[in-house]
């Protein structure tokens, strides 16, 4: 089972644990975790979809996008799939950690700071879980994002 460290938000561990109690019977869906349902609770959660349209074995497009998500992401950022939005110098990591997560079936979680030019650093601890389909494949992601500044 999959664990969060002890001093992740509470807002992560208990969406982390819907996700396990929905596992207990079968592989969670969308229907299981909807996003409009969550999304009052989790301002920084968002949906991406696997799409098989491009360069790379797949790539991810946003579904759905909360308000803090909306907030901190460029304009026209979430029209496009990650493979145009994600340089080598800013979270190149994502597409690895997304497709794992895809691959595996797992949560996966971390923590890390950014900073922008100009601004405060920010921290944010993220959960990606994994959303299946009616065969049993993980084509979607949920994810929600806590920001806070360092």
């Amino acid at each position: 089972m999959y664990t969060l460290p002890d001093d992740a938000p509470d807002i992560l561990h208990e969406l982390l644990q819907m996700w396990h109690e929905v596992s207990k019977d079968h592989k969670p869906s969308k229907r299981d975790l909807p996003f409009d349902d969550l999304v009052g609770e989790h301002p920084g959660l968002f949906w991406v979809e696997r799409t098989d349209q491009s360069p790379m074995d797949f790539d991810l497009r946003f579904i759905k996008a909360g308000p803090e998500v909306l907030r901190r992401n460029k304009p026209g950022a979430l029209e496009a799939v990650f493979s145009e939005i994600l340089s080598a110098n800013t979270f190149s990591f994502i597409p690895d950690i997304f497709g794992g997560c895809l691959r595996n079936g797992e949560p996966h979680y971390w923590e890390i700071i950014a900073s922008e030019y100009g601004k405060l650093p920010l921290r944010y601890q993220r959960l990606v879980l994994p959303l299946f389909d009616e065969a049993g494949v993980a084509v979607s992601l949920l994810a929600s994002s806590v920001y806070s500044e360092v």
